[in-house]
């Protein structure tokens, strides 16, 4: 199985559905063809197609992209064999690890997500008006790089 990066248009507009056990998940395709300069302008190559799903967070944040957005994601590709009647086809789906909008062709406002304890790896919260260091796991008052400000260096 290949771990691989794509980057191109949803082609379709995701929708969350739920598994029987109540997990999210969202089936969607991406597109992309490659361009090519002539001298009368330009020309669109073949229309290539990957089918993907996004489970949990990932398919709940899919969902709030939009048919046509130009996006940049990555995961494992998978072979999935099945029967025509042309034959035995096979065909390639992505299951996402991680997809976002594409900056360079779209706005977009970006907000960091709450994380709850269990995000957290099963760290005990921390007292009563400090918050985790999230490159230390150390409260922010005591400085998560020995001591240092609790920035981190770069």
């Amino acid at each position: 199985m290949a771990h691989v990066s794509l980057q191109g248009n949803l082609g379709k507009q995701p929708e969350l559905k739920f598994s029987k056990d109540g997990k999210a998940y969202a089936n969607f395709s991406i597109a992309w063809c490659e361009r090519q300069k002539v001298q009368q302008g330009w020309v669109d190559g073949p229309l290539i197609w990957v089918q993907a799903v996004a489970f949990g967070k990932t398919a709940e944040g899919v969902c709030q992209l939009d048919k046509g957005m130009r996006v940049n994601a990555t995961g494992r590709l998978k072979a999935e064999d099945w029967q025509s009647n042309q034959g035995p086809q096979t065909v390639f789906k992505l299951e996402v690890e991680s997809i976002g909008p594409d900056i360079t062709f779209q706005d977009v406002q970006v907000r960091k997500r709450e994380r709850n304890d269990q995000q957290q790896g099963g760290h005990a919260q921390q007292p009563s008006g400090q918050q985790a260091d999230p490159w230390g796991g150390q409260p922010a008052s005591t400085g998560g790089f020995g001591g240092q400000s609790a920035a981190p260096p770069f």
